[in-house]
């Protein structure tokens, strides 16, 4: 084997290899501190792009979680208050009952009909004062309101709340506002509007039920989906510590090996003195 001094081969070999190592070495430090595999599209370039995206979607999955959580919340304000307003109605028709009673004189129904003067009015306040989020919710302004459910353009849940003021309530046309008990025939009716009044109650009450339960298992789904969307992001992005400690192990070898070795290239081109004595 011929002997040279001016290019030292050895060297120039060992000092590959030993930057490899050290380069193996970096990368293995950054990604067990990081806890990530992909810190940069270098890394990895494909998994980088399929990790990016699954997390536009993530964000999208929890921005809706937000919505759905929003709208439940609102329909459960919306329920509250609709049962005050059966409540309401109910004694209305306590007094209805009360008010059939012939034996009853004129200054007897005038006591009664006050109260249901008053719980009307309570009951058209709750109707046009019920809000959430700054929307009056039963004054009949709250219809097809859709609600963003998911990431793409039009996946959407419509929601209209029925108009539950008084004037609405009921089968005639004054509806509750129109109830009197000054006579039996009267409050006859008003049993009757009344009785209708509760079924419409009733039914918006029933949609309200429906519709949260819709909501409630659809944000289940969306938090599976979160959960699905993190697994496949951290099987893309984040490090295997297990792997990467060893693949540590194995770069620390292999530059201690390279150091020294790199110490005997160093020293190789002397021997070229000893043909020289």
């Amino acid at each position: 084997m011929s002997i040279k001094i001016n290019q030292n081969i050895f060297s120039m070999l060992v000092q590959r290899n030993l930057g490899r190592a050290s380069q193996q070495l970096e990368q293995s430090f950054e990604r067990l501190s990081s806890g990530q595999r992909v810190n940069r599209s270098a890394d990895d370039p494909a998994a980088m792009a399929g990790s990016e995206q699954i997390r536009y979607n993530i964000q999208s999955l929890r921005q809706n979680q937000q919505n759905v959580s929003g709208a439940v919340s609102m329909v459960g304000t919306a329920e509250s208050h609709i049962t005050g307003m059966v409540s309401i109605s109910q004694r209305l028709r306590e007094l209805a009952v009360q008010g059939a009673n012939d034996t009853l004189n004129h200054e007897n129904r005038q006591t009664i009909q006050n109260e249901i003067s008053e719980l009307l009015a309570e009951l058209e306040s709750t109707a046009t004062t019920a809000q959430f989020a700054g929307r009056r919710l039963f004054d009949g302004s709250f219809a097809a309101v859709s609600i963003q459910v998911g990431a793409s353009s039009g996946e959407t849940i419509p929601l209209t709340l029925a108009d539950l003021r008084t004037a609405q309530l009921g089968d005639d046309g004054a509806g509750l506002a129109g109830i009197s008990v000054m006579d039996h025939d009267s409050a006859t009716a008003a049993i009757k509007t009344i009785d209708a009044a509760l079924s419409q109650l009733g039914d918006s009450r029933s949609r309200l039920g429906a519709v949260q339960n819709r909501l409630e298992s659809l944000g289940d789904t969306l938090a599976h989906q979160v959960q699905d969307l993190l697994q496949s992001d951290s099987r893309l992005r984040d490090t295997d510590f297990a792997f990467e400690t060893a693949r540590l192990t194995q770069a620390q070898i292999l530059q201690d090996a390279a150091i020294s070795m790199l110490s005997q290239a160093n020293v190789a081109p002397r021997r070229a003195l000893e043909l020289l004595q």
